[in-house]
């Protein structure tokens, strides 16, 4: 049967009324996505930058955990920035000082920044992981960069933010079926990776108070994918860009989990989901539980209980209740969201055969 403008159907739509409602709609998205652009446009803050950085406290403060033949420089290949190198080479003794052509280690560029707006990606410098084969007695582990900004007319000028980056050593053998990372060359590659994107020091500029989010690796030529982790070969000198953002100190939920219905065993598996903005955002879960709340781990049927999404699979009947997330930045106010509902509608059962004999 054809719809008929005029005619009313269920629902108490009309025709006119599904149109008018519809172009409504549509008005009220291009309305609110110039709301939005509009109010993006106003608080944009331009904001002079300069940076420079140190590698700093390997293995931990102080001397006594620095790797084998640890050693230090300021310069390499010509080239200003931080450097550090470890590890007697497969074929030499422990160098007099750094040998980035010789030994492992590291390397931070800082970039030339200049002008840049809050909340937009900028390339803070160039790590380089100087991948050789060494032997080491203590092993490298972690090691600090601290990132040093100077902001125009900021309060304080000059803030230092430090960021801890560890390294897998590989042991050099293998095929790359056999390694924990990929993509491989052989021998099998290691991994540098950050423990925090996010730090406690801020400054205020304009009355609003910002810190420095790192937003991770990411190829020089494309940073439109930044990651936390660089998986890097041996025998090469592997480079990548740090990218990061200046971030308002503000934790914003802008999208609460919704109640959800499972109705078990056809569909047992329930997730939650919770949307926000924020510097460096990490997330826990909590099932309601009357005085004292129950903090969610990753232990079944739970997972994602540190992430923006919690699973719960299979969700029985003990899971029913409700769940809430804390979305917490390195810097501002913790958040809670509303919570949400998890409903068990268990399958009815048989409990008299009434059937006729």
């Amino acid at each position: 049967m054809g719809l008929k403008e005029g005619t009313q159907y269920n629902h108490c739509i009309t025709i006119q009324g599904f149109i008018g409602a519809a172009a409504h709609r549509r008005a009220l998205v291009v309305l609110l996505a110039l709301l939005i652009a509009s109010i993006h446009t106003a608080s944009a803050l331009d904001l002079t930058v300069s940076a420079s950085g140190s590698f700093m406290d390997v293995n931990g403060p102080g001397t006594g955990n620095d790797p084998t033949c640890f050693r230090t420089a300021t310069t390499w290949g010509g080239v200003t920035g931080t450097y550090v190198s470890y590890g007697i080479p497969s074929d030499s003794s422990c160098p007099g000082s750094l040998n980035l052509g010789t030994q492992s280690g590291f390397g931070f560029v800082p970039a030339t920044i200049g002008t840049i707006q809050d909340g937009v990606m900028f390339k803070l410098g160039t790590f380089t992981h100087y991948n050789h084969p060494v032997s080491s007695s203590t092993a490298f582990n972690y090691i600090t960069l601290r990132i040093t900004l100077t902001i125009t007319g900021a309060t304080p000028s000059t803030t230092t933010y430090d960021y801890v980056m560890h390294l897998d050593e590989t042991p050099n053998r293998g095929t790359c079926v056999s390694c924990a990372y990929q993509p491989c060359e052989t021998p099998c590659p290691d991994k540098a990776w950050w423990s925090n994107l996010g730090s406690s020091s801020t400054f205020t500029i304009g009355g609003k108070t910002y810190t420095l989010e790192l937003k991770g690796f990411a190829a020089c030529t494309d940073p439109s994918t930044p990651i936390a982790e660089f998986v890097t070969q041996e025998n090469k000198a592997n480079v990548a860009c740090i990218y990061a953002n200046i971030t308002e100190c503000i934790v914003t939920i802008t999208g609460d989990p919704v109640d959800q219905t499972v109705c078990p065993p056809n569909l047992n598996s329930a997730s939650f989901t919770v949307a926000a903005t924020g510097p460096a955002l990490t997330y826990q879960w909590y099932k309601e539980a009357g005085a004292t709340d129950i903090k969610l781990t990753d232990t079944a049927p739970y997972s994602g209980a540190k992430t923006a999404t919690l699973t719960i699979n299979p969700a029985t009947s003990a899971q029913a209740g409700d769940y809430y997330v804390v979305v917490t930045g390195s810097c501002g106010a913790a958040k809670t969201s509303n919570p949400a509902r998890l409903t068990v509608v268990n399958a009815p059962q048989i409990t008299m055969d009434l059937s006729v004999t």
